[in-house]
This record gives C-alpha cells, sequence and structure tokens, in this order.
C-alpha cells in the first residue's frame, strides 16, 4: 500500500477515527480504538499524548464500563502519571492505582492477549524495586501456551489488519527471548528469537530478533 509522503500508517489510522468522533462524538469504536493508540504514543512520551489517552479511555468507560481492554489501559495510563510525576506521594498512589487496575482485568480475563501484553510490557517499564517484573515473564509466557486456544482472545484488531496476530507473537517472542538473555539463559534465548522471526519475519520485532541472533550465532 502506498501512503502519502510523510504519513504512517498509524497517523492515517489516527486520522480516520478522529475523523469518526468529529462526526459523532460518542463512536464507542473509534473512542477506544484512539484511546489505545494515545497510549501507546504517551508510552514514547509524545508531548500531550498522555492527557489525550486519559481523556478519551476515561470517556470509553463512561459509555461502557464493563470495557477491561479499556480499563486496563487507563490503568497503564495512571501508571504513566505517576512515571512523569516529580511528587514522590503521587509516584506511588499512581502506581498502586494503576497496577491494582491492570491485575484485576487479568483475573478477570485471563485468557485476554491484550491486557496480558499490557501488564507484561507495563510491569517491564516499572523501576525494579516495585517487584513487578516477573509479571512480565510469566505474562508472555502465558500467551504462547494460550496462542491457539479457541478462547484465547486477541482483543481490539489494531491498524496492522491481518498481520495482527503474527504481530502480537513476533512480539511475544521476542521479549521472552530479551528476558531469558538478561537471564543469560542462551540456549533459551536463542530460540526464541528464532520464532519471533518466524513468527512475522517482516516485522520489527523479527528484525531487532535478528539483530540479537547474531552474537548468539557466532
Amino acid at each position: 500500500m502506498n501512503y502519502p509522503p510523510g504519513e504512517s500508517p498509524r497517523e492515517i489510522y489516527i486520522r480516520r477515527h478522529e475523523a469518526c468522533l468529529a462526526a459523532n462524538p460518542n463512536d464507542l469504536d473509534a473512542l477506544k480504538r484512539l484511546g489505545l493508540v494515545y497510549h501507546h504514543q504517551a508510552v514514547l512520551r509524545i508531548d500531550g499524548m498522555l492527557n489525550e489517552a486519559i481523556i478519551t479511555l476515561e470517556k470509553v468507560m463512561e459509555l461502557d464500563p464493563a470495557d477491561l481492554e479499556a480499563y486496563a489501559f487507563l490503568g497503564s495510563c495512571y501508571t504513566m502519571v505517576a512515571r512523569d510525576s516529580k511528587n514522590p506521594f503521587t509516584k506511588m498512589k499512581m502506581v498502586r492505582k494503576g497496577t491494582k487496575i491492570i491485575d484485576g482485568c487479568v483475573t478477570k480475563a485471563p485468557k485476554n492477549i491484550l491486557i496480558r501484553i499490557l501488564r507484561a510490557n507495563n510491569s517491564l517499564n516499572l523501576p525494579g524495586f516495585l517487584g513487578r517484573r516477573h509479571y512480565a515473564l510469566e505474562d508472555y509466557l502465558y500467551i504462547e501456551s494460550i496462542a491457539a486456544d479457541p478462547e484465547a482472545d486477541y482483543g481490539i484488531p489494531s491498524h496492522l489488519g491481518e498481520n495482527d496476530s503474527k504481530d502480537v507473537l513476533a512480539q511475544v517472542y521476542y521479549k521472552i527471548g530479551r528476558l531469558y538473555l538478561e537471564k543469560e539463559a542462551l540456549e533459551k534465548a536463542q530460540a526464541y528469537f528464532e520464532k519471533s522471526v518466524q513468527a512475522w519475519a517482516d516485522s520489527r520485532w523479527a528484525e531487532g530478533s535478528r539483530q540479537a541472533l547474531q552474537p548468539l550465532s557466532s
């Protein structure tokens, strides 16, 4: 597919759903999709995106209080408020608030892969002294174990379309590989990097895996 100069698929995706909201401010699907994308932009510390994500996801929760995916991402946003705050009290309060929400969503929807990945990624990004890093490997391995389960829920599709599930698995295998590399379990790390490439060779996760494999294969 050819994209307009200077525009990425994600930018087009955002623009399309913002247009949907301009026509209907209560379009639940557009609100949720934008909330998740704004969240991803906030992870990258893009100015203004964290506030946009919180506003958007809180509106989703007003319209649909039972949406666990939106609620989990809102919880992750609260932990990013802690990340950006200089007040120690605010940091601890918002981390506890956010992680409690995420853990509750995992408990209620254990086979929701999107929520599991969110908790794993969130746990990796939090400071080690909070004692949440163990969730990362546990959740990634759990996702691997249910990937082919008919009851596994890959959640709301992303802008990747038909490549969405392949990208999910490529990401999971890559991150398991990185965690085993940290543990110096080199054979396991190599095996998972190879799985990442096999899952979707054209993904950015596969590219990272190929780079990680170079010193392991020499």
